[in-house]
């Protein structure tokens, strides 16, 4: 694939040279002109219109003011989850549970 692009780089003034010769020909003036244009200004920007639905709710997260704030939060969330993790870090950190 790149031995393509390499090939087709190597035509590039050639190709520019026609677009430009292209718009005097009253059929292919637009296409050409849009070429140029998209080739020296990039494309426009489109407008994407969605509706999206999610459910079940997004919970905001909640910035710990310290690390020990995260630190109990975490575990607490560990915990929720029903993991052994919680347990085991707040051993390895010397944290009790509230």
């Amino acid at each position: 694939m790149r031995e393509v692009a390499a090939a087709a780089r190597e035509h590039t003034e050639a190709a520019i040279e026609a677009l430009f010769k292209s718009l005097a020909d009253p059929r292919a003036r637009v296409a050409a002109a849009v070429a140029l244009l998209e080739r020296g200004w990039g494309k426009p920007l489109q407008t994407v219109e969605s509706n999206v639905t999610i459910s079940g709710g997004i919970d905001a997260p909640i910035v710990p003011q310290s690390l020990e704030e995260w630190l109990a939060r975490r575990h607490a969330d560990l915990d929720a989850m029903g993991t052994t993790a919680g347990s085991a870090a707040r051993r390895d950190t010397g944290e009790t549970s509230h």
